[in-house]
């Protein structure tokens, strides 16, 4: 998509609420989602220059550990499973997942599903085509989510996985602290993309092109890959 070379961008709001350093944000039409180290996950409403919070929910367990929850991300709506769509949020303490109902001001404020299995804490979130939910760990396993059942388990890191990506063809991306990038085609691993030099910490789709992936490079590599036949 091209931009004016004189485009320019400016602050429009700020969101206050969260007690601890917010860990993860996704949108949903007019609505922002937001997950803390507070272990809270609040969903905001932006209306021109205000904003409004609409609700502050909590499920995920504490420990020791004091780190709340990590990821969160949406599910469209989808036939069958979710048919008003969905929230997902993974717990960094408690090494579970939740679903929760499709957010608004008058959205049930208690988990609709919670997901065990994952061996420590769950790092990251996506979403398949046909709306399963995809996590990575550290337990470095990247698992596919049915309802509350495990249909896929995928090993091959060598180290925590931080974050995982469900691309348009069906396939799934995860990057890792073992420095590479493995690309998943139904239950096996279809390619490894050792490019980085250090822990990957990110994944982002770019519709019609690929997906991008940062690291702890020292020189702050962001590669670009081309979807791969």
């Amino acid at each position: 998509m091209d931009h004016p070379k004189d485009t320019k961008f400016k602050l429009s709001a700020q969101f206050f609420g969260h007690e601890a350093d917010v860990r993860s944000i996704c949108t949903i039409n007019n609505l922002i989602c937001s997950v803390s180290r507070d272990n809270t996950l609040r969903i905001w409403a932006i209306s021109g220059k205000d904003h409004l919070q609409l609700q502050v929910l909590q499920g995920h367990l504490r420990s020791k550990k004091q780190m709340g929850i990590s990821s969160v991300t949406y599910i469209k709506p989808t036939e069958g499973k979710y048919p008003k769509g969905a929230l997902v949020t993974a717990g960094w303490d408690d090494n579970t997942i939740i679903v929760w109902d499709s957010p608004s001001a008058e959205m049930n404020t208690n988990p609709i599903l919670r997901i065990t299995g994952h061996d420590d804490t769950v790092t990251s979130l996506s979403v398949t085509n046909e709306g399963d939910i995809i996590s990575g760990s550290v337990d470095k396993t990247v698992r596919v989510w049915r309802g509350k059942d495990c249909i896929q388990k995928l090993e091959g890191h060598q180290h925590i996985v931080w974050a995982v990506l469900g691309l348009p063809n069906g396939d799934i991306v995860s990057a890792s602290a073992d420095k590479t990038i493995r690309i998943w085609r139904g239950a096996k691993c279809h390619r490894v993309l050792n490019q980085h030099l250090d822990a990957v910490r990110d994944l982002a789709l770019v519709p019609g092109l690929g997906f991008l992936s940062c690291s702890n490079d020292w020189y702050k590599l962001i590669a670009i890959h081309i979807a791969i036949a």
